[in-house]
């Protein structure tokens, strides 16, 4: 083997544990998601949800701002000319959320304006709601929820 070849030879192998060793920064990862749920032994079937944040990463997670947003779905002509907010308007509520450490899991409680005709229990992404359309029709209101 001529000098050339063992000098690229041993670079290539410097490099690769080199390379090897590398790794990147521990991060935090956070996961979130909504569930809505009503009462299952009371009425008036008022809606809440329920809002899990975990920490699904390798490190703290920073300090931030837990944002719910409930949209009703409906098309313009059911909305009612208003110069105030309405209950077709989306709804936008926010909670402080703490570091949290890896594998931690913390679980934040939203009240909502909405009530449904039954009960349900653990609902995501969406739900439906009576007291929006002034017929009482059942209204879908959608759920994001976001740290921030």
């Amino acid at each position: 083997m001529n000098r050339r070849h063992l000098f690229t030879l041993l670079c290539t192998a410097l490099a690769g544990g080199w390379l090897a060793q590398a790794q990147p920064s521990p991060r935090p990862n956070l996961f979130v998601s909504a569930a809505a749920s009503t009462p299952q032994d009371r009425t008036p079937y008022t809606i809440s949800v329920d809002v899990t944040v975990e920490n699904r990463g390798q490190a703290d997670s920073p300090a931030g701002n837990l944002e719910l947003v409930l949209k009703p779905a409906g098309s313009s002509a059911n909305k009612p000319k208003s110069d105030g907010p309405t209950m077709w308007d989306p709804v936008v509520e926010a909670q402080p959320i703490e570091p949290l450490k890896p594998g931690a899991k913390k679980v934040i409680h939203f009240s909502t304006p909405y009530s449904a005709n039954s009960a349900f229990k653990n609902r995501t992404g969406s739900f439906k709601c009576n007291n929006i359309e002034a017929t009482g029709g059942d209204v879908t209101v959608t759920m994001t929820a976001t740290i921030k």
